[in-house]
């Protein structure tokens, strides 16, 4: 089966209604025990790296590790997800590198310190998407700030509560 999009194995987990471990990734003895669990359950997984994973690993290596374990376990159904990407760049690298799956997370600005207000979130967001659906690609964000950043309206009119600092959404 190989590799999967994190739609395709959500959809199949809600309607089989069973949940999905998600694994950070590092190395190649991390990949194939997680791969070895999966198989030995005949269970689908997710397997996510994040940018310090892609930064001490390299995007190669991790590319050939994935390409490695699926051909190693066809019949485990696998998504490939980047595990909070800080700006666009990041997220089109990881689709670039065959990720089936990749996560924006906006609430910080790209240099991982500065808080990323609403409207900041929302249009890097919106970036990431528009490279996602062009690459076939799935992916989810993390839309999160701080209340007082957010504007009144915002609080009253979305579907969130008030009290509440972030949502995650995934298309």
């Amino acid at each position: 089966m190989a590799r999967i999009t994190l739609r395709q194995l959500l959809d199949h987990a809600a309607e089989h209604e069973y949940g999905v471990p998600a694994f950070n990734i590092n190395n190649m003895e991390q990949a194939l025990a997680i791969m070895e669990a999966a198989s030995s359950l005949d269970a689908p997984v997710i397997i996510q790296a994040s940018r310090g994973a892609r930064s001490y690993a390299n995007d190669v290596m991790l590319r050939h590790m994935m390409d490695a374990v699926t051909e190693i376990y066809p019949q485990i159904p696998v998504c490939v997800h980047l595990d909070h990407g800080n700006e666009p760049a990041t997220c089109m690298t990881a689709i670039q590198a065959g990720f089936t799956s990749v996560m924006m997370d906006g609430s910080l600005k790209a240099d991982g310190k500065t808080p990323g207000d609403w409207d900041y979130n929302v249009g890097v967001t919106r970036k990431v998407t528009d490279m996602a659906h062009l690459a076939a690609s799935r992916w989810k964000a993390s839309l999160a700030c701080s209340v007082r950043s957010r504007p009144a309206w915002a609080t009253r009119k979305t579907a969130m509560a008030p009290k509440a600092s972030s949502r995650t959404i995934s298309f």
